[in-house]
């Protein structure tokens, strides 16, 4: 994996450097190496006037191991400072997880439950991130009994409840229902102490993976769906009028 642009914003303090200014002092929400937030002090700049860049290097406070930066310029035309347009690092920043691009049309309580399960997720806390993952499935159970009158009878054991239910509005087949037990069973492991089966931060993605596709197929792509009939039928229409048009002035 190549570098990654650092935000500007994420510069805490510049340093004059080759009558340009230089990122000193950069926060990060992880370090590359050890994943804590730290911020990093970049000493040794170099400049490379053919590309225009200055590069430096700096060491992680809490695992001191090496990172390094090349600031980015361009050609002032001005007397005032040069300050970087863009500034990558190696090895790369770790990239908090987005939002999956159907979340706008989760309910709100579905939408609450997966925002927490993906902030969780980004704060590393891979254990209360599998947790929240289950009650994000326990909140698509929960609307799709209310929605559609289905066993809401919360003392029904939860694999067959949960499985009643996905396959009454899902038509679910195997591949479905064995889905969400894997997010019910990832939850359970997240919910009860056992020092010999913690969550790792695999483990948390791939059960936040499983929450989305199955909020796709719940959520988004029957939307999907809608959408592009909607977009066929306003061809056919068209095409349809246009044939009757063409007729009447045949006529």
């Amino acid at each position: 994996m190549g570098p990654t642009t650092v935000p500007l914003s994420a510069v805490r303090r510049y340093a004059d450097a080759f009558n340009r200014s230089a990122p000193d002092s950069i926060a990060l929400s992880a370090c590359p190496h050890c994943h804590e937030r730290v911020t990093i002090s970049f000493t040794g700049h170099d400049h490379d006037p053919r590309r225009n860049t200055i590069a430096a290097s700096g060491s992680c406070p809490h695992c001191n191991k090496q990172s390094h930066i090349w600031s980015v310029y361009q050609p002032r035309s001005n007397t005032e400072s040069w300050t970087p347009v863009l500034i990558f690092m190696f090895p790369p920043m770790l990239e908090r997880r987005k939002p999956f691009i159907g979340r706008d049309r989760l309910p709100a309580d579905i939408k609450g439950a997966y925002d927490q399960a993906v902030d969780v997720f980004n704060a590393r806390v891979w254990t209360g991130s599998t947790t929240l993952c289950g009650r994000t499935l326990e909140a698509i159970v929960e609307d799709l009994g209310r929605r559609h009158k289905l066993n809401t009878d919360k003392k029904q054991r939860a694999p067959k409840r949960i499985r009643e239910i996905l396959a009454a509005h899902l038509d679910a087949d195997d591949s479905l229902t064995r889905l969400a037990d894997s997010i019910r069973l990832g939850r359970n492991i997240g919910a009860h102490f056992d020092p010999d089966h913690t969550p790792d931060e695999c483990v948390a993605t791939r059960m936040l993976d499983l929450v989305e596709y199955l909020l796709e197929y719940v959520y988004s792509l029957p939307a999907m769906i809608d959408g592009a009939r909607e977009a066929l039928d306003s061809l056919e229409q068209a095409d349809s009028t246009a044939e009757s048009d063409g007729d009447s002035g045949a006529g």
